[in-house]
């Protein structure tokens, strides 16, 4: 298998689905490692707003959504070995609060507590991150 590059990271933080399914090929080292070589992208409010548009008009499913915030909460996929050192991926500051409000939801949207997010709660989270936009 090839080294992971920082570019495969930095295009997940930068809203890419389809970019995060290679991400779980690799070990958590090694994303530890591309992580420290990238350029450490910050996620935007533009970015966590393209999400949800894309998964308002099923362009993006539920699921690659909630796996994307889960990635950017816990900085790591799927199940690894703890401990472990998180990738410190650091939200906008101007918008930090809404970006993460928005991912924590998402990440939470395959639990039974919180369960999927309706239409009608995809549209108030896409309206509170237009409003930092």
């Amino acid at each position: 298998m090839e080294r992971l590059r920082p570019e495969d990271i930095e295009l997940v933080v930068r809203g890419d689905l389809a970019a995060l399914p290679k991400l779980a090929q690799y070990t958590h080292e090694d994303l530890r490692q591309a992580w420290a070589r990238s350029s450490h992208p910050l996620l935007t409010a533009a970015t966590v707003l393209s999400v949800l548009t894309a998964l308002r008009r099923g362009q993006a499913t539920a699921k690659e959504a909630h796996d994307w915030a889960g990635f950017l909460f816990s900085g790591y996929t799927g199940s690894v070995p703890l401990p472990l050192t998180r990738l410190d991926i650091e939200y906008d500051p101007a918008d930090e609060d809404r970006i993460a409000e928005v991912i924590m939801r998402l990440e939470q949207t395959e639990d039974d507590l919180d369960g999927p997010i309706t239409d009608a709660e995809l549209d108030r989270m896409i309206s509170v991150v237009k409003q930092g936009s």
